[in-house]
């Protein structure tokens, strides 16, 4: 038998994100977090689309003619440091990635990925 997973609905107590992270010990909602999260999701996104797209039949719109030296999770960092947004701006900013490359038919990849 499994053990029954903690219950996180505080609805009627009206909580904030930061309220429910806090009464549930989990780690803290922060930008640096999120960015973290971000990179590792591109760099697997990357990874995966790298293996299994063709890469000489994907459209140009966002190809760069080469991938900077630095890591995608790296780069995300840099944009932490000199963006002054808020945690949200990095959320909706993930959303409209996946709308760019869902109408324009582009997949992640190294040559892509920095430009979108």
């Amino acid at each position: 038998m499994e053990p029954e997973a903690p219950k996180i609905s505080y609805q009627s107590e009206r909580l904030s994100y930061e309220e429910v992270y806090q009464k549930n010990k989990l780690p803290p909602f922060t930008a640096e977090r999120i960015i973290q999260e971000i990179g590792v999701l591109l760099e697997s996104l990357v990874e995966e689309n790298s293996r299994t797209c063709d890469l000489s039949k994907i459209k140009p719109s966002f190809n760069g003619k080469r991938a900077p030296s630095i890591s995608i999770r790296d780069y995300m960092k840099r944009i932490l440091q000199c963006a002054d947004c808020s945690k949200e701006a990095y959320i909706i900013a993930l959303v409209y990635i996946d709308r760019i490359t869902a109408v324009s038919y582009t997949h992640l990849t190294l040559p892509t990925i920095y430009s979108v």
